[in-house]
């Protein structure tokens, strides 16, 4: 099975499942997160957690990038930490499975 991070995220942000090309589905999502930082910033926020953006790092970003929209630094910071997610859940296979499977 292969990882579709903007998927995932389209299910963070509880988006239809697009089925559209990954520049399409990013701009969408993109659209979706503009929209939450003008009329639902809370809603914005939870999911920041859920996903496990640092609030520290989110901060340094938007601070020190001021010039770019932050729709487009917030949709960075997700796909990093998705990235990072999967790297972790690799390193940490044992034998074929994920640790996790093994109980």
């Amino acid at each position: 099975m292969i990882y579709d991070p903007l998927a995932k995220i389209e299910e963070y942000l509880e988006l239809p499942a697009l089925q559209e090309s990954a520049e399409n589905k990013r701009k969408q999502i993109l659209a979706a997160i503009d929209w939450l930082i003008v009329n639902d910033f809370h809603k914005l926020v939870y999911i920041l957690y859920r996903v496990d953006v640092s609030e520290k790092k989110i901060e340094n970003v938007l601070a020190s990038r001021q010039e770019v929209n932050a729709a487009v630094l917030i949709l960075d910071l997700i796909m990093e930490r998705e990235e990072e997610k999967i790297k972790s859940r690799k390193e940490n296979r044992v034998d074929g499975h994920n640790e996790e499977e093994k109980w």
